[in-house]
């Protein structure tokens, strides 16, 4: 079979994420609109019970800079592996 991560890359961890994002330049009374349309969704408990149940996920809403800085973090902790495991889109 194929090795987990885990067996090939000691130490890392690794989590599932959704998010929504818009265009580059998006204008920003857009994205506050969006942004609050969402965090008043995953507000509501029985989307937060619906997640939990069916997904296991948690429901986290925020600003929109909180979400740019995970996909920041993100970048920057798997370019490297990937990088050095020479993976490349196809």
């Amino acid at each position: 079979g194929i090795p987990t991560m885990a067996a090939t890359v000691p130490g890392v961890t690794g989590s599932l994420w959704y998010g929504l994002v818009g265009p580059a330049g998006l204008p920003a009374e857009i994205t506050a609109k969006a942004n609050a349309a969402f965090n008043t969704i995953l507000a509501q408990p029985d989307i937060v019970e619906t997640l939990r149940r069916q997904q296991g996920a948690v429901a986290m809403g925020g600003p929109p800079e909180a979400f740019a800085a995970h996909i920041q973090g993100e970048m920057d902790r798997w370019t490297p592996i990937i990088r050095a495991a020479g993976i490349r889109a196809q």
